[in-house]
Parts: C-alpha cells; sequence; structure tokens
C-alpha cells in the first residue's frame, strides 16, 4: 500500500469518527450562565443574579471558556427581581469589557440595562461605572408606595475568572 493511500485512509478514519460523535456532547455557543446566586430582602422580596461570558463553550455539560490571545472577557450579570409572592417585577443587568493578564485585571468599559416586567413599577435613574476589576450598576425602580434600588457588580480576576 502506498503512502498516499495510508494517508486518504486515515483522514477518512477521522472524519467518521469525528462525524459518529453525538451532537449533544459538543454544544458551542457565545454565551453561557453560570454563577447563580440568590440575595433575600427583609420583606421577603429577592433577587437571583446570572451571570453571562461572553464565548464560553460547554464541551460533554462541562464548560470551558475560549481563552483568547487578547486576554479580554465581555460578561454580563443579571439581578432578577421578584416580590414576596414569587412573581418577576424587573430585571437589571451591567455589562463589561475586562482585560487581564495573569497580574491584574481591569474593567476597560460598562452599560446597564434594564426590563420593567410588572407595569407596576417604573423606572426611576440609573448608572453604571469601572472601578479598577469591577464594574458596577445602580438602578432605582419605583411605585406609588416604594422604592427599590438594586446594584449588580461584576469582578474580574487575574487570571480572567469572572465573579
Amino acid at each position: 500500500m502506498n503512502l498516499f493511500r495510508k494517508i486518504t485512509d486515515f483522514f477518512i478514519i477521522i472524519v467518521l469518527v469525528i462525524a459518529c460523535v453525538p451532537e449533544a456532547s459538543i454544544k458551542a455557543s457565545e454565551k453561557d450562565f453560570h454563577d447563580r446566586n440568590i440575595v433575600w430582602f427583609e420583606d421577603g422580596s429577592y433577587c437571583i443574579s446570572d451571570i453571562v461570558v461572553e464565548n464560553a463553550v460547554t464541551i460533554n455539560g462541562n464548560r470551558h471558556v475560549v481563552r483568547s490571545a487578547t486576554k479580554t472577557r465581555t460578561a454580563t450579570k443579571y439581578n432578577k427581581y421578584y416580590n414576596a409572592d414569587d412573581e418577576l417585577q424587573f430585571i437589571v443587568g451591567v455589562t463589561a469589557r475586562f482585560k487581564y493578564d495573569g497580574q491584574s485585571a481591569v474593567a476597560q468599559n460598562s452599560s446597564y440595562g434594564y426590563d420593567v416586567i410588572n407595569t407596576r413599577w417604573t423606572f426611576l435613574s440609573g448608572e453604571s461605572y469601572c472601578d479598577g476589576a469591577s464594574a458596577s450598576a445602580n438602578c432605582s425602580f419605583g411605585t406609588p408606595s416604594e422604592t427599590k434600588r438594586i446594584s449588580v457588580t461584576i469582578v474580574c480576576s487575574p487570571d480572567g475568572r469572572i465573579n
């Protein structure tokens, strides 16, 4: 058997092996949720926090973040505010771009967004800012009888981990 035939057979085997891998076992997405956290308030209301990191890949149920050569990371943290009756009222999010180098990290820019679910609430004010390796957003919502201020902070470690 000549060398060309051996190389061709090898590549055919590789293609067949890759084709046989179940599609569900390798799933790539641009965004992936992790680090869900719940904060309870005295009145029984609560916030559920989710972090979405750009360029995350899930392989066989395990999350892996794609590291870029430029060592930058974009991530969003959402706080979903629920009343004591477990009804979603509004959502606040902060998105930030971080740069890291293994020794330090810095938030380069940030923005905030919100979505009012229960029309009883109105958006009053909001801001976002960067401070070192963290980015934060503060938003206030009001009803005729109460005001809620929700803060969201996202942090990048020197090795690119988002919390």
